[in-house]
């Protein structure tokens, strides 16, 4: 028996102490909100959601929150009142509630007179009171606040450093209980405006005749809103939505006093925080919660703020820099370059990364530019030294022309002195002589007649360009091959290196003005050049038919004439060389094209457009 008591006593002592070792469980605590009106009222909506999130984010504890709307501007009856004080006894009869919160004075008056009914025991803490509507009452210990400070004479003074020609305020509010609490205590305050401007009121009209008369106040007015939850004949509004109505219909600024009204139409003013104030109480109740007592049942909190509506300034022409240091701007449209900041820096980036690329393509234009004008200088220096070397040659054959009757003539004159130095000199030899002479000559005039004829010829065709059409008798090339056969190491032979025609093509644009082209006229491909016997084939391109037999003969006989012969001769035999190897293309007799139009020039035709040698056949040569 005695053992069985120990063991009971010693498992008792274990429990009692695993008991201790463990934490114990948070209870939830339970809060009462209780408004005077609905909560969703843009002010109350603000000190709503502040209260409840700072009871959330700094309790350590879990909380249970019960909200209560009384709605009292429109339901204020006594009778109506004493059936909610009953519905609250009834509803929260099984609950415990830890804190009661009284929003606005109404609220706290309900309190203060079914408090211990509806929550008996239960601390309460009120707020939205100034110390005006709280008076003399004495609070019991277990009632506490958080109380407002509501100045309408800050305002008045940052209207007039605003608007330094003010000569009359005028005050908007309504008939409600607390519309009339509001007002006194506003006019109290104004009194002592009384010598510096004017200050009358607007708040027994009703809402449509208060419009029309903000909308005709004369320059100089300034229009102070307060609120107005019922106007002049007992119909109910809501404040906020008043404000809007009035700022619209305003002529002049409207300032306020809560800071709900901004960005419903008002310019701004020292604004009255709800959200400040919905933070204020939450910290009343958490000491409370936690047990810490606050020191002093009261608390007071000065929490207004100098606010403007950016939008409202711009409509009324207020500039920033009329404002007191310490104003916020609220509304305030940003700048494009503050909006846009990382698209205007990206557009501006690929802008300049455009405009450096432009100048370096205008740079690499302008040096292109530079190097062909410097290739026109260079290749009109080239055309220079080649007439200047044409010049040379032409005279080096005037010269052996002329030399040649000038020398003969020289001899002849020696030996017909030699003859007259003789004692008997032999006439007939002397006229022999004299007749060489005059033949030498006529001969030497003849040279230079031709000459002067051939450059008057050339001068009246300097201008004109001949063309070459050339063509040959193969199986020629396809059509959609014919771009290619100026294109480096390509070839239609077997053997070939495709390099003939591309070295070619620079000699052919120097000597004929343009680049080659390559046609088919017939099956056959057009290509290479060849004519035998050139200066037997060349007429004048103008001139009776007798002339131009004349002149041929004259040409045909010149030492110039010959020497073409000689060396047509030459190349002709290499050509027809070159012919009855190659398959392929040929163009090898441009040398001679170029022979040609280095010595004969474009003054001349051929008689016989198509004679043909071996594979190639000379087509066409105009002027």
């Amino acid at each position: 028996m005695k053992l069985r008591a120990a063991l009971l006593i010693a498992c008792t002592n274990l429990a009692m102490s695993i008991a201790g070792c463990l934490p114990v469980l948070a209870a939830t605590r339970h809060v009462v909100l209780l408004f005077d009106e609905r909560v969703e009222l843009p002010g109350l909506s603000l000190l709503d959601a502040e209260l409840v999130n700072t009871l959330r984010s700094n309790s350590t504890e879990p909380i249970e929150i019960y909200r209560e709307v009384m709605d009292l501007s429109r339901f204020g009856s006594n009778a109506y009142k004493a059936l909610l004080r009953d519905f609250f006894r009834t509803k929260y009869a099984d609950k415990k509630i830890d804190v009661a919160v009284a929003v606005m004075a109404p609220a706290f008056d309900f309190l203060s007179a079914y408090g211990e009914l509806v929550f008996p025991g239960t601390p309460i803490v009120f707020c939205g009171l100034d110390r005006r509507q709280l008076g003399t009452r004495s609070l019991p210990s277990n009632v506490h606040g958080v109380l407002v400070e509501r100045e309408f004479a800050p305002t008045v003074e940052l209207a007039l450093h605003i608007h330094p020609t003010t000569k009359r305020f005028v005050v908007v509010a309504g008939t409600s209980e607390f519309d009339k609490g509001l007002l006194a205590q506003a006019q109290d305050q104004f009194r002592s405006y009384d010598n510096r401007v004017s200050i009358s009121y607007l708040s027994e009209l009703p809402l449509d005749q208060l419009l029309v008369r903000v909308s005709q106040l004369p320059p100089g007015d300034i229009v102070l809103f307060l609120t107005l939850f019922q106007d002049g004949t007992g119909q109910p509004f809501i404040p906020h939505e008043v404000v809007e109505r009035v700022s619209s219909a305003a002529s002049v600024p409207v300032y306020g006093f809560l800071d709900q009204y901004l960005g419903r139409g008002i310019t701004g003013g020292s604004l009255y925080s709800f959200t400040a104030h919905g933070s204020d109480t939450a910290n009343m109740v958490l000491r409370l919660l936690t047990g810490a007592a606050p020191s002093q049942n009261l608390s007071e909190n000065f929490s207004d703020k100098i606010i403007f509506d950016w939008r409202q300034m711009a409509r009324w022409g207020i500039s920033e820099s009329r404002l007191p240091p310490n104003s916020e701007i609220y509304f305030k449209e940003k700048a494009v370059w503050e909006q846009y900041l990382w698209q205007i820096m990206f557009v501006s980036a690929i802008v300049l990364a455009q405009a450096g690329l432009i100048l370096i393509l205008l740079h690499e234009h302008r040096r292109r530019r530079l190097a062909e004008v410097q290739a026109r200088q260079r290749m009109a220096e080239l055309a220079h030294i080649n007439r200047f070397s044409m010049a040379g040659e032409l005279t080096a054959s005037i010269s052996h022309e002329i030399n040649q009757p000038l020398g003969a003539i020289l001899t002849n004159a020696e030996t017909a002195r030699a003859i007259l130095q003789s004692p008997y000199p032999d006439l007939d030899e002397l006229n022999d002589i004299v007749d060489d002479i005059l033949q030498d000559n006529r001969r030497a005039s003849e040279v230079i007649r031709r000459m002067r004829s051939l450059l008057r010829k050339a001068e009246k065709y300097r201008l004109q360009r001949p063309e070459l059409s050339i063509s040959d008798r193969g199986p020629g090339i396809p059509a959609e091959r014919l771009k290619d056969v100026f294109e480096p190491f390509f070839t239609t032979k077997a053997e070939g290196m495709g390099m003939g025609l591309p070295l070619r093509e620079p000699l052919w644009k120097r000597t004929t003005g343009r680049y080659p082209r390559l046609t088919r006229p017939r099956p056959a491909l057009c290509s290479g050049l060849y004519c035998r016997s050139l200066a037997t084939q060349l007429l004048p391109l103008n001139g009776r038919s007798a002339d131009r037999d004349a002149q041929r003969r004259h040409i045909h006989g010149s030492v110039f004439t010959q020497r073409l012969l000689r060396q047509d001769e030459q190349e002709s035999g290499r050509l027809r060389a070159q012919t009855r190897q190659n398959s392929g293309i040929n163009l090898y007799a441009v040398l001679a094209a170029r022979l040609l139009f280095r010595q004969a020039r474009p003054i001349f035709r051929l008689r016989h457009p198509e004679r043909s040698i071996g594979r190639l056949t000379l087509c066409q040569l105009s002027a």
